[in-house]
């Protein structure tokens, strides 16, 4: 068989040209796994962080209040029996929650967190809400207070704090208007009690108290004898919970 000086040329040429691609391809195959390596660390280091961030809040975010028992709040007068609450008023443990409507870490627990905790503990805790605007960075906190006040007034507060948590951010007068409409409250009533000065007094008053009780955020939340700062997660609750109710029993 007789094979020419030019066909043996081009076969040597294409052989050359396959090996330029093999080693293309393998070169590719390796930038990738090189750069999916490094997106794996990058993941890993990130997840790392994070679980050191939680660990940390969590470890600083609970501390003790320095003897300061709920019961002596009562001392400041801070009444807390005819604040808005959930559970029985003999309850073991009393969790209290200082929070500002426009707070989106307030929300968050409110919608995440607070569910769990009146599902698995129902009459073991008396949940209390106070009020806390940080008016300084939520111009429309305060008399958003007011207007969650005022539905306590007639009875279905817990209804339109979520509405108002479900609409952060558009707390205007004319909004809390309609949220009052929207789960049917007495309008009238409900505009005479935004206007009048009692409301505007007592939520007042919630901002001394917590200011008194140093404390400078929201959401901050006292159970029993312990503070718990920022939106935790619901073990951190639950946590705290369970040590407290161990010590009702022992």
């Amino acid at each position: 068989m007789y094979v020419s000086k030019d066909s043996a040329l081009n076969n040597n040429e294409n052989m050359q040209a396959w090996k330029i691609l093999i080693q293309r391809f393998l070169l590719s195959r390796t930038i990738f796994y090189i750069f999916f390596g490094i997106l794996i660390g990058f993941a890993l280091a990130i997840a790392s962080i994070w679980l050191f961030w939680e660990f940390e809040i969590s470890r600083k975010g609970t501390t003790v209040n320095q003897g300061l028992e709920v019961s002596e709040l009562e001392s400041l007068s801070f009444d807390l029996d005819n604040r808005p609450s959930i559970g029985r008023r003999d309850a073991r443990v009393t969790v209290i929650e200082f929070t500002d409507y426009e707070c989106p870490f307030c929300k968050r627990h409110n919608e995440t967190v607070l569910p769990k905790l009146i599902s698995e503990y129902k009459n073991n805790i008396r949940y209390i809400a106070v009020n806390f605007p940080l008016t300084q960075i939520h111009p429309l906190a305060f008399e958003a207070s007011i207007a969650a006040e005022c539905a306590f007034d007639q009875g279905r507060f817990w209804e339109y704090r979520r509405q108002l948590f479900a609409n952060e951010g558009a707390l205007f007068f004319e909004k809390l208007i309609l949220l009052a409409d929207k789960i049917d409250l007495d309008v009238n009533q409900f505009e005479k009690c935004m206007k009048s000065d009692d409301k505007y007094q007592l939520v007042k008053g919630d901002i001394l108290i917590a200011e008194e009780l140093g404390i400078t955020g929201t959401p901050t939340f006292f159970i029993n004898d312990k503070v718990l700062i920022g939106s935790r997660p619901f073990g951190s609750f639950k946590l705290l919970i369970d040590a407290e109710l161990q010590k009702q029993y022992n």
